[in-house]
């Protein structure tokens, strides 16, 4: 019986090239979805240091201040953050994907 059924899957319709390109969109954003959760939940803490560290040193802060005004600096740097880590994570992945293009030819 098992060899009915081993015969059944090799049986399965072969999946349309439109099929497998939205099945890796598909991946391709739940990935990148993750990518940005995850990358929100990191700015956090980073972003708390970050303040800390610039409310600590006047000039600094008074010079952000006047660039960004006094009451958005969490949100500034909370944003200015996020987006370092996302362009970093898209900067490692081309490289990624350039090194192993070059050692597969």
């Amino acid at each position: 019986m098992s060899s009915t059924s081993n015969n059944n899957s090799t049986l399965a319709p072969p999946k349309s090239p439109l099929l497998k390109l939205l099945a890796s969109l598909q991946k391709f954003i739940v990935k990148e979805f993750l990518w940005i959760i995850c990358g929100a939940l990191v700015s956090v803490p980073i972003t708390f240091i970050a303040v800390r560290f610039i409310r600590n040193h006047p000039t600094l802060l008074v010079d952000l201040q006047k660039v960004i005004g006094p009451d958005r600096l969490f949100s500034k740097t909370y944003l200015l953050i996020f987006c370092g880590l996302y362009f970093a994570r898209i900067v490692a992945g081309a490289i990624q994907a350039y090194t192993t293009m070059n050692t597969q030819k």
